[in-house]
């Protein structure tokens, strides 16, 4: 469901949890713990979290392009394309792209030239993990094995019908970190549901790195901070060295 559309159908009942900058701050970790430092990345991360500023809009101001909202939105998706291995010229096709298809209408005829979006491939925190990326293709290739987020031997045989096995194992790691990392904010669902009242709530949808969460009571606000607050404190403590948190990103409006 995309994220407008979802957007929508909220109601006073509807909270969506995301997961900031989680699969960043994730990347950052595995390499951390495949012996790659990425303190670019983390001090970045780190900022981001004590208020400093916002990732992504600190990312876009790389790039020489007039509407601010659409060349956030690229710069996030040109980051997420590169987390998972995406090639330069797929990078480039991505970042304008989403410019493109964000901008608003006073720039809607524009379409990114590769010299107005250079700068975000010399963005510090983009330098680094396109560095560490090819370091960490390296390591899949020196290993036998690495184990995953559920402690499963993974290697480059599993995902030799792939056109780039190195790639997709690293994004199937990479990804299954972020559903570790999730699944506490399930074990308080399974226990709501277990228990010998109607549920007072739900996980209603799972969009990787958030959730949408129904309230019976939503609608009152001190029955939804409690929730919020529950769900945020449990990923919060399970995501120990990984420099995220759980943010509200849209809480709907009364129907």
């Amino acid at each position: 469901i995309p994220s407008e559309a979802l957007a929508e159908m909220f109601t006073s009942h509807h909270v969506y949890l995301d997961g900031s900058k989680i699969q960043l701050a994730l990347f950052e970790r595995f390499a951390r713990k495949m012996g790659e430092g990425c303190p670019i990345v983390r001090e970045y991360l780190q900022r981001h979290l004590d208020g400093e500023f916002d990732l992504w809009r600190e990312i876009r101001s790389s790039m020489d392009l007039q509407d601010e909202g659409a060349r956030r939105d690229a710069a996030k998706r040109g980051m997420y394309a590169a987390l998972y291995f995406s090639g330069a010229p797929n990078l480039y096709r991505e970042i304008c792209e989403t410019y493109a298809g964000s901008a608003s209408d006073r720039y809607s005829d524009e379409w990114p030239q590769g010299e107005q979006v250079e700068g975000f491939f010399d963005h510090p925190v983009v330098e680094e993990m396109l560095e560490v990326r090819e370091a960490l293709e390296d390591e899949v290739e020196d290993r036998d094995y690495i184990e995953d987020a559920f402690g499963i031997e993974r290697s480059l045989n599993d995902f030799s019908d792939r056109s780039n096995p190195k790639r997709t194992m690293l994004s199937c790691l990479l990804q299954g970190h972020e559903m570790k990392l999730m699944q506490p904010l399930y074990e308080i669902a399974d226990e709501e549901r277990r228990g010998d009242r109607d549920d007072r709530f739900r996980i209603a949808l799972y969009k990787y790195d958030g959730i949408l969460l129904w309230m019976r009571e939503g609608h009152k606000e001190r029955v939804r901070r409690r929730w919020v607050t529950r769900m945020q404190e449990m990923f919060n403590e399970h995501a120990d060295d990984v420099l995220t948190r759980l943010d509200v990103e849209k809480i709907g409006a009364e129907s």
